[in-house]
């Protein structure tokens, strides 16, 4: 069966951030990278231990970042811009993964031994 019948397949979530990054404004786009790289060095000066939190800010960070890398880029892209954006999406994904996980083992508590 052909799948023009059925609902369009959705976009992925990098997809969509990417999309939206390289649009938002460029007001947004410094905030996110603001709040997000000074709130994550904020929440590590005053507790360490709530790392997921930072984490997730970092990974707001990151999107702010790549989003005015890729709106103040000139068309084509050069290989730096290329490498810039390869590897801010690549350490903002890992970041958030390891926040989000972070996130799951503190909302699952302390865990009895068996």
């Amino acid at each position: 069966m052909v799948n023009s019948d059925l609902q369009p397949e959705a976009e992925s979530v990098y997809a969509a951030v990417t999309r939206w990054a390289g649009h938002a404004s460029l007001r947004l786009l410094t905030l996110f990278t603001t709040i997000g790289f000074g709130g994550a060095a904020l929440v590590l000066l005053v507790d360490w231990r709530r790392w997921p939190l930072a984490g997730l800010l970092l990974g707001a960070g990151a999107i702010g970042t790549w989003g005015i890398v890729e709106q103040r880029a000139h068309r084509p892209h050069s290989r730096m811009v290329n490498a810039a954006e390869w590897t801010l999406a690549v350490v903002g994904t890992l970041i958030a993964m390891l926040a989000a996980l972070g996130l799951f083992f503190w909302a699952m508590g302390p865990a009895p031994i068996l």
